[in-house]
Protein backbone atom coordinates (compact mmCIF):
# COMPACT_ATOMS: atom_id res chain seq x y z
CA UNK A 1 0.00 0.00 0.00
CA UNK A 2 1.09 3.71 -1.24
CA UNK A 3 1.60 6.38 1.58
CA UNK A 4 -0.78 9.00 0.60
CA UNK A 5 -0.88 12.83 2.65
CA UNK A 6 -3.17 15.59 0.86
CA UNK A 7 -1.74 19.21 2.66
CA UNK A 8 -3.80 22.42 1.62
CA UNK A 9 -1.74 25.75 1.14
CA UNK A 10 -3.33 29.07 0.11
CA UNK A 11 -6.80 29.63 -1.35
CA UNK A 12 -7.85 26.07 -3.08
CA UNK A 13 -4.69 24.81 -3.61
CA UNK A 14 -3.48 21.45 -2.02
CA UNK A 15 -0.35 18.71 -2.69
CA UNK A 16 -0.57 15.37 -3.03
CA UNK A 17 1.94 12.69 -2.14
CA UNK A 18 1.37 9.54 -3.40
CA UNK A 19 4.08 7.24 -2.36
CA UNK A 20 7.60 8.76 -3.97
CA UNK A 21 5.14 11.33 -6.05
CA UNK A 22 4.37 14.96 -5.39
CA UNK A 23 1.39 16.58 -7.38
CA UNK A 24 0.65 20.36 -6.73
CA UNK A 25 -2.19 22.24 -7.82
CA UNK A 26 -3.11 25.19 -7.75
CA UNK A 27 -0.62 25.22 -5.02
CA UNK A 28 1.58 28.60 -4.86
CA UNK A 29 1.46 31.88 -6.43
CA UNK A 30 2.98 34.87 -5.37
CA UNK A 31 1.29 37.36 -7.95
CA UNK A 32 -1.28 39.45 -6.10
CA UNK A 33 -5.28 39.19 -7.71
CA UNK A 34 -7.89 40.49 -5.84
CA UNK A 35 -9.33 38.38 -3.00
CA UNK A 36 -6.43 35.70 -3.29
CA UNK A 37 -3.70 35.14 -0.54
CA UNK A 38 -0.13 35.11 -1.76
CA UNK A 39 2.82 34.21 -0.21
CA UNK A 40 4.83 35.91 1.91
CA UNK A 41 8.79 35.36 1.78
CA UNK A 42 9.07 33.89 4.95
CA UNK A 43 5.56 31.49 4.67
CA UNK A 44 7.35 30.08 1.13
CA UNK A 45 10.43 29.37 3.20
CA UNK A 46 8.50 27.64 5.92
CA UNK A 47 6.51 25.69 2.92
CA UNK A 48 9.79 24.60 1.72
CA UNK A 49 11.11 22.94 4.48
CA UNK A 50 7.69 20.74 4.94
CA UNK A 51 7.54 17.31 3.60
CA UNK A 52 4.40 17.90 1.31
CA UNK A 53 6.53 20.40 -0.93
Amino acid sequence: MSHCMVTLTANAGISLVLGQKVIWIDALHSHRVPGFSTLSPELWAQLQRHPAF
